[in-house]
C-alpha cells in the first residue's frame, strides 16, 4: 500500500560519508531524501525541493555555518523544521528561541531512530493532519504531503498565492511551487477547460466535505 504522506528532507553535511549514510537510512524508513554538501548548494536545493524538514550540520566547512543557513532559510519559509547536528548541548534559552529546531549530537546519527524522533519533533507542530485535514488512503489527496494539503485548503477557501504566502509566512515563489506540485500530484493540466486552481479546489471540497466561502 502506498504511504499517504511522504516527507521531503534535505540533508546538509560537508562530510560525504555522513551525508550519504543519512540520506540512505532515512530513505529506507520512508522519507524522500535530497542532500547538499554546503550552504550554497542547500539554498539552491531548498527552492526546488520545498522540504518539510532539513538535517543540517553545524560546521559546513568554508562559508556559512549551519546556523547561518537555518536563519536564512527560516526567513523564507517559517514552517520548515530543522535538526541541527552539533557537538555541544544548547542552553534552555537557545531551545526556547528556536522552537522548530531540534539539536542532535553527531555521535547520535548512527541511531536512525534518534534522527527520526528529532525530525518528528520539529515537524509535529506544523503537521496539518488534524481533524480538519484527515485524508483517507484511497483519496486523491493522499498523493499530497501534509503541507500541500494545508495549502490546498487555503486555495479552496479562495485565497490568492500572495494571501497564502502572507498567512503561512512564506515567499510567494514558494507558494507558487507548492501549488504547481499539487496540480501535478492531482493530475491537473493546463489543457483542462476549467482553470487548474478551480479544479484543485473542487477536488479538495469534494474529498473533505468543505464549502468555499462566498
Amino acid at each position: 500500500m502506498r504511504t499517504s504522506y511522504q516527507r521531503r528532507l534535505i540533508i546538509v553535511d560537508d562530510e560525504p560519508i555522513i551525508r550519504s549514510l543519512l540520506a540512505h537510512r532515512l530513505a529506507e524508513v520512508g522519507f524522500e531524501t535530497h542532500s547538499a554538501k554546503d550552504a550554497l548548494e542547500a539554498k539552491r536545493m531548498f527552492e526546488k525541493v520545498d522540504p518539510d524538514a532539513m538535517v543540517v550540520d553545524l560546521d559546513l566547512g568554508d562559508g556559512p555555518s549551519g546556523t547561518d543557513l537555518i536563519a536564512a532559510l527560516s526567513a523564507k519559509n517559517a514552517v520548515v523544521g530543522f535538526v541541527l547536528l552539533t557537538n555541544y548541548t544548547p542552553t534552555p534559552a537557545e531551545m526556547k528561541s528556536a522552537p522548530h529546531i531540534a539539536y542532535l549530537s553527531k555521535r547520535e546519527v548512527e541511531s536512525i531512530e534518534l534522527v527520526v524522533d528529532a525530525l518528528n519533533i520539529v515537524m509535529r507542530d506544523n503537521d496539518p493532519r488534524t481533524e480538519e485535514f484527515k485524508v483517507q488512503d484511497d483519496s486523491p489527496l493522499a498523493k499530497l504531503t501534509p503541507k500541500q494539503v494545508e495549502v490546498l485548503a487555503l486555495v479552496a477557501k479562495g485565497l490568492s498565492n500572495a494571501e497564502i504566502a502572507k498567512q503561512r509566512g512564506l515567499g510567494v515563489r514558494a507558494v507558487e511551487q507548492t501549488v504547481h506540485r499539487i496540480y501535478s500530484a492531482l493530475d491537473i493540466g493546463d489543457h483542462d477547460a476549467t482553470s487548474p486552481r478551480v479544479l484543485a479546489a473542487r477536488i479538495y471540497s469534494a474529498q473533505m466535505g468543505l464549502r468555499r466561502r462566498s
